[in-house]
């Protein structure tokens, strides 16, 4: 039960930073690197098993084929926390945390390579976008559009 309220904390936790990136001033985050980096290791490990969690959550999507679409936005919001909590903390010790988003990546990848679509996740059903393009962790680090799906 504990885990699972923790699960839940740190996927809110998450989504804030997504939901929030395109507010953040110099000085506040200063303040919230130097919070993180003092507590890198319980970020690091709560976030892993978060992105474990999403990851298993996303496999079962794709195997009983549903609701993929759902869960790759669900996906696709807790890379681009995970992103931006990365540029930030280069300096902070993460070999097995960047292992775990590397095994997130990995498995999004093989399923655009056996042809799911994943590009293009919409936010809301008017099919307009709450926050722009670049605010995506697929479009923030460039990747290759046929590589991990996007829009042209």
């Amino acid at each position: 039960m504990e885990q699972d309220v923790q699960m839940l904390y740190t996927l809110c936790f998450l989504d804030a930073v997504f939901a929030s990136e395109p507010f953040w001033r110099p000085a506040s985050l200063a303040a919230v690197q130097e919070l993180m980096s003092a507590k890198w290791s319980t970020v690091a490990s709560a976030v892993s098993k978060a992105i474990k969690a999403v990851e298993k959550d996303f496999d079962s999507a794709i195997a009983e084929e549903r609701s993929i679409q759902h869960a790759y936005v669900h996906v696709a919001r807790v890379r681009s926390a995970v992103e931006f909590l990365q540029k930030r903390l280069q300096k902070s010790p993460r070999k097995d945390f960047d292992s775990v988003v590397e095994s997130l990546d990995l498995t999004i990848k093989g399923y655009v390579e056996e042809g799911f679509d994943l590009g293009c996740p919409q936010l809301t059903n008017r099919g307009k976008w709450t926050v722009p393009y670049s605010h995506w962790w697929v479009y923030r680090v460039h990747r290759v559009s046929n590589v991990f799906g996007l829009c042209n």
